[in-house]
Order: structure tokens, then C-alpha cells, then sequence
């Protein structure tokens, strides 16, 4: 048995969630010693792989950009470039942050009502669809046990050879243990949708050990950002328009 949050941690669970993803997402260093600060953090919005940045001796700063990792590999048959250049994009990830971090901390409490009346609805739709789900493994695994009676059943009263048994059954036990296995997954994705006011002061806390945030850095993008999303640009207007969006550690995509 596993009883979380008995003892005061070492160090925060926000903290220790944000190594973490620097862990997961090294960052090599290009051959300049510029540092990927964004790694493993793009996706693209169509097909869902991460974003590769292109960089070259050749290319300023200002004219760096990423690109579909899709896209990069099989070119036009899978997905389209999202292409976007670095500079814009992390200048659009600051402001989102700082707007976020003055908001709470001269609106806190209301900011708290906004994440749990956009979540409410977010959480309940997550939660029947979770337990609808765990409802139809639960009567899946009832029936494979229905079965495995009537495969022990037709061994004994020799309608079913042992040879033939033993391979059914094989594949049934299997299926059972995965069943399980999926279960218990789903369950605690029901919790972590149920605990929607926790997250919501973890975040809290994490604007409150940052103030007047100037720049980006791998720390503050791992404490404060889960993951972007980046459109395909739009130019029908004659005009290059490009939606992202930005999903906050524990709050999601929130507008203030």
C-alpha cells in the first residue's frame, strides 16, 4: 500500500516534477554552446509530434526557427512545416507568463475561481469518460472469467483438448493482466482530474517564488509550462497568422 503526502518532502513536488522533464528532455548544447531551452516541450497541432529547431553558422539569431519533426523527415506526405522562428515564439511564451504571474498576484483569489470554474466542467467531462471506461474493463474482465469457467468446463468433460486449453487460457490471462494493469492507470488518472484545487495552489506557489520574470530560462519553463502546441500558420488573409497555445503546469490553457 502506497499513502502519499504523510511527510513534509525534501523538496516541493512542483520542483521535483520540473527536474524531472529537464531530465527526460536533455538539451544539447549546439557546436556555438547555445543551449535548447524549448526541447521537449513543441508539439505540433496536427499530428503531435515535437517540434526540431533549425539552426546553422549561417543563420542569425533573429531568423532561427523550429519546424514539424514529422515534416523534417518525410517532407510534404505527412504533415505540414508549422514553421516558427524562435525568437517570436519564446517572446510569446514570456508575455504569457508574465501576464499570468502579475494576474495572481494581484488577483489571487479570483484567479482561483477562474482555473476552477474553466476546470469544473474540463474535469467532469474527463471524469464520466474515465469512469465509463473503467465500467466497460470491469465488465470485460467479468465476462473473461465467465470464459475461463466454460474453457475449464469443456477440459474437463473432454470437449476441449489440455493443449487446447492451455493456449486458450494463455491468451485470456494475459489479456486479464492487462485489463488490470489499464484499470489502474485510469484510476489514477480519475484522482489527478479530481484534484484539480491542489494543482491550482502548486501553481500558485510557483508564481510566488518568481518575481518580475525578465527572461525565459530551462527552470522557469519547466516550472511554468507543460507543453505548447503550435498551428499550422494561416495566410488565406494575405497575412501569416499562427495560433499557439500554451498549457500551464496543473491549469491548463487559461486566459486572463
Amino acid at each position: 500500500m502506497v499513502f502519499k503526502n504523510t511527510h513534509e518532502p525534501i523538496i516541493d513536488e512542483a520542483l521535483w516534477k520540473a527536474v524531472q522533464k529537464l531530465r527526460m528532455n536533455k538539451r544539447r548544447p549546439t557546436r556555438q554552446g547555445e543551449q535548447n531551452a524549448l526541447s521537449g516541450l513543441l508539439f505540433c497541432a496536427d499530428c503531435g509530434q515535437k517540434l526540431y529547431l533549425c539552426r546553422a553558422k549561417s543563420l542569425s539569431k533573429s531568423q532561427k526557427y523550429y519546424v514539424c519533426s514529422t515534416y523534417r523527415k518525410h517532407k510534404s506526405e505527412s504533415c505540414s512545416p508549422h514553421t516558427i522562428r524562435t525568437v517570436i515564439l519564446e517572446q510569446l511564451i514570456l508575455e504569457a507568463i508574465q501576464k499570468i504571474t502579475a494576474y495572481v498576484s494581484d488577483y489571487e483569489q479570483e484567479f482561483i475561481n477562474i482555473v476552477m470554474d474553466c476546470g469544473k466542467h474540463e474535469a467532469e467531462r474527463k471524469t464520466r469518460k474515465i469512469k465509463k471506461t473503467i465500467m466497460q474493463m470491469q465488465n470485460r474482465y467479468l465476462e473473461l472469467d465467465n470464459i475461463f469457467k466454460k474453457l475449464y468446463e469443456d477440459n474437463i468433460s473432454g470437449k476441449l483438448s489440455d493443449e487446447r486449453f492451455t493456449k486458450l487460457s494463455a491468451g485470456y490471462e494475459s489479456e486479464q493482466e492487462q485489463l488490470k494493469e489499464a484499470m489502474v492507470t485510469q484510476q489514477r488518472e480519475y484522482y489527478e482530474v479530481s484534484a484539480t484545487k491542489l494543482k491550482t495552489d502548486q501553481f500558485i506557489e510557483i508564481v510566488h517564488k518568481y518575481t518580475h520574470i525578465t527572461e525565459l530560462s530551462p527552470e522557469i519553463l519547466y516550472e511554468f509550462i507543460d507543453k505548447v502546441i503550435i498551428h499550422a500558420p494561416d495566410t488565406s488573409s494575405g497575412k501569416r497568422i499562427q495560433k499557439i497555445d500554451i498549457i500551464f503546469n496543473g491549469i491548463g490553457e487559461i486566459s486572463i
